[in-house]
């Protein structure tokens, strides 16, 4: 599993913290960390990098439980959390002088609620789509008749990597292929480039 699966700002601490497995509840926590910039009129835990998005993450929830702290499965990541200070958990809606969160006080109680359920650390106690769509904030939206779910992918779908070869790739056309990549340095002041689309070999490696 790789941890560079969402934008850092939105990304889930299991993400960091390389529990066994992420699952789709890290999306349950970008949509909260979208929801709370909704509410609040800026970004949640804008990390300058991993250890600083961290550090936001527990300032705001507070430092892990124990059932949360062994979930995490790298002990190498248990032991940075060890090492950190202990940090009582925040509340949103109340003032910053009484342990709230910036931003939220006077927020929909409702909003608030299901924002909180979304950033759970623990990813297991988060809450589920199914339940997101339930709560009474989004009662106005909800609508179970056109909300249809996809069915789980069957495992045979999915490819071994030692079974998988690219036998139907026509390498031929890819050689003969030359293309062009517009690229942009990221300077706004800077025009576009183009740099050259490689041609691949013109046969597969043999395995």
């Amino acid at each position: 599993m790789t941890e560079y699966v969402a934008t850092r700002w939105y990304r889930a601490p299991e993400v960091m913290l390389t529990f066994k497995q992420y699952t789709k509840a890290i999306d349950i926590w970008s949509l909260g960390c979208v929801l709370a910039e909704m509410l609040s009129g800026k970004p949640l835990f804008p990390g300058r990098d991993y250890h600083h998005q961290l550090s936001l993450i527990l300032d705001v929830l507070g430092t892990p439980t124990l059932d949360d702290f062994y979930a995490i499965s790298s002990s190498r990541s248990r032991e940075y959390i060890r090492a950190l200070p202990f940090r009582k958990k925040k509340v949103f809606g109340k003032p910053v002088h009484e342990g709230g969160v910036k931003g939220f006080e006077g927020k929909n109680p409702l909003a608030i609620d299901l924002m909180e359920k979304c950033l759970s650390f623990n990813p297991k106690r988060r809450i589920d789509v199914e339940g997101a769509l339930a709560h009474p904030y989004l009662a106005p939206y909800h609508d179970p008749s056109d909300e249809p779910g996809a069915e789980r992918i069957d495992s045979e779908f999915w490819l071994s990597g030692g079974s998988y070869r690219m036998d139907w790739v026509d390498w031929g056309d890819v050689d003969r292929y030359h293309g062009w990549l517009p690229f942009h340095s990221g300077t706004l002041h800077e025009p576009m480039i183009l740099l050259p689309i490689l041609a691949l070999p013109a046969y597969p490696p043999t395995y």
